[in-house]
């Protein structure tokens, strides 16, 4: 849900989920006149290996801003629209590759981002975020970042 949504860590108040410092090479944002020239100074076009960048919060997450947006089961409603006239969405936390730190392009990049989708829809910067204790995947099969 929106409200377990982890992208903040153990900072309160922060703008992304390392401080309030835009940290370049932190997340897969769009860099560049949009939507002709994306100067991949993050490495990346599009999308994004997850474990690309270093963890983001004290949770060791990865990807919490940046790359996709990520669907949460949590109802979105528009305040300025009646509830009445809106159609069933969902909301998307945290901002994907088409978005920027200073919302020149697309949406301003936040961790309290957030927009609504309709569950029919799709997007290719749209996704959804599995998780796993470290050490129930590695038994399980899965390598660690350090592994690869």
């Amino acid at each position: 849900t929106q409200s377990t949504w982890a992208a903040r860590g153990t900072y309160e108040e922060k703008y992304y989920p390392w401080g309030n410092e835009i940290k370049h090479k932190r997340s897969n944002l769009w860099q560049g006149e949009f939507p002709y020239n994306n100067t991949e100074e993050d490495g990346y076009l599009s999308l994004s290996p997850v474990d690309h960048y270093k963890k983001q919060n004290k949770y060791g997450l990865y990807d919490m801003i940046g790359n996709v947006w990520e669907w949460t089961s949590s109802i979105f409603r528009d305040r300025e629209i009646p509830v009445r006239m809106q159609k069933d969405q969902y909301v998307l936390r945290g901002g994907s590759y088409l978005d920027s730190y200073d919302g020149t392009v697309n949406h301003k990049i936040r961790i309290t981002s957030r927009k609504g989708a309709q569950p029919k829809e799709s997007f290719h910067n749209v996704g959804f975020r599995c998780v796993m204790e470290e050490q129930k995947a590695i038994r399980s099969g899965f390598k660690t970042k350090d592994d690869l």
